[in-house]
């Protein structure tokens, strides 16, 4: 499964202190999550880390916000 970050800034409880994320840029989701509040998903250094899935939105609802955004302008 594929995500694309929207939140790289610190977080209450965040288990990474430096995220090592990139607004705007897709990560793979590495193995079966068995928790519906965290990711594994390999940082920006090369790093696998875990993520809030706060941090992030479907990369199919990333494509329909950028969509919507052309359409209105």
């Amino acid at each position: 499964m594929k995500v694309v970050c929207v939140n790289n800034r610190d977080m209450d409880g965040a288990m990474e202190t430096f995220v090592n994320l990139t607004i705007g840029k897709a990560y793979e989701v590495i193995g079966d999550s068995t928790s519906h509040t965290v990711f594994n998903i390999i940082n920006d250094i090369g790093n696998r880390g875990t993520y809030y899935y706060e941090r992030f939105i479907s990369l199919e609802e990333s494509r329909e916000k950028k969509l919507n955004k052309i359409l209105s302008e």
